[in-house]
């Protein structure tokens, strides 16, 4: 099922007792959250959901119309393991390196991180309580950061000399002639 405001797939897990299932959610209601997703995953999420109502029509009352995204063949919750298994599958097929799933929430955050992304936001998207664990596990790209901060900070102080050059000289730049004289030079 969409989470709140449609921000995206809600997942759950079930276990089958005899002919009973058992529902719950994965997390606790306060690590519940919405985070929003690009537009190119909303409308793949969108797509995903057309064959699942043409499906529903077919099946008629054998449908069970619990809303969820990602569902077994009649509606139900998928087993727990689901999307790690598929997830195993499509990377073997992919011939791509091996990862495990709760990687790819890793590879999402160094991302976001490498592109300049506030750390915060990064922390609010991962449900890290404290800032301090989102810096501490992805101090590595932080570290990394270290030569664009100096070589930002570099560029910074020989644009600021560069001006100071120029107002030495006589060329205001920015500066009107009389803040200039107002302040000695």
């Amino acid at each position: 099922m969409l989470g709140p405001a449609g921000h995206g797939p809600c997942f759950s897990s079930s276990y089958r007792s005899g002919r009973r299932c058992i529902e719950r959610l994965w997390t606790p209601q306060a690590s519940r959250r919405s985070i929003a997703l690009p537009d190119s995953r909303v409308q793949a999420l969108r797509k995903h959901r057309a064959p699942q109502h043409a499906e529903r029509l077919c099946l008629g009352p054998v449908w069970d119309d619990n809303d969820f995204m990602f569902t077994n063949r009649k509606d139900g919750p998928k087993h727990v393991n689901s999307p790690v298994a598929q997830f195993a599958r499509q990377t073997r097929e992919s011939r791509v390196p091996k990862i495990r799933f709760h990687d790819v929430r890793h590879t999402s955050a160094t991302l976001l991180l490498a592109e300049g992304m506030h750390p915060n936001i990064v922390r609010e998207r991962l449900s890290h309580d404290d800032i301090s664990m989102t810096l501490n596990r992805y101090s590595h790209v932080t570290s990394s950061m270290q030569r664009q901060a100096a070589d930002t900070i570099d560029i910074a102080i020989a644009d600021a000399m560069q001006r100071v050059g120029e107002i030495e000289r006589g060329k205001f730049v920015g500066v009107g002639e009389k803040q200039a004289q107002a302040c000695g030079y």
